[in-house]
């Protein structure tokens, strides 16, 4: 074994060991070492081609930087410098089992309105538009049909056949969370 390669072997022992206590650090040393990790794993992103010791480290921190986040109070962050993959970090601000915060006060302030006798349809859709979701089409508008964005409720539609909407549907982003419900235009 090479030089080289003790040294990287060494450095992913202490890294793996290091990962579990790092959001208990205090956070004037976690600023350091999380300045520190991100300059590592800056310099190992840039090069074309990386050892299987430096990949290791790269797959450490992406296997890391969740379950810190998922563990840390919102207090504990301060100081909390992130490297990460993109797509992961945007996947941790979407909640998949439990509501976030604001969601929570959201239906909260909906069964509020609900009690107080607004519209179930109204609060859920405004429900809806505060936690970020979008509708695709409205009732009755006109549009050419797209699988991706429509479901053809009476059958026989084509792509690009015209149709009307019965019933619109919603979208977070470019995520479609439920098509929109149309009917083929018959003139």
């Amino acid at each position: 074994m090479t030089t080289a390669s003790k040294g990287a072997t060494i450095a992913v022992q202490i890294l793996e060991q290091w990962t579990t206590s790092y959001p208990k650090t205090p956070e004037r040393q976690r600023e350091s070492l999380a300045s520190a990790l991100a300059g590592l794993v800056a310099q190992l992103l840039k090069r074309r081609k990386r050892s299987p010791g430096e990949e290791q480290v790269l797959s450490i921190v992406d296997r890391a930087v969740p379950s810190w986040l998922l563990t840390m109070e919102e207090k504990d962050a301060r100081g909390f410098w992130i490297c990460a993959a993109a797509a992961d970090l945007l996947s941790l601000s979407r909640p998949r089992e439990n509501v976030s915060v604001h969601g929570a006060t959201l239906i909260a302030n909906s069964l509020e309105k609900a009690r107080a006798g607004a519209s179930s349809e109204a609060l859920l859709e405004a429900l809806a538009l505060n936690v970020g979701m979008d509708p695709i089409c409205s009732p009755n508008d006109r549009v050419k049909f797209d699988a991706a964005l429509h479901e053809d409720v009476k059958g026989g539609l084509l792509t690009g056949d015209d149709a009307q909407v019965h019933e619109k549907g919603w979208r977070i982003g470019r995520r479609v969370i439920r098509r929109a419900k149309v009917i083929p235009v018959c003139e």
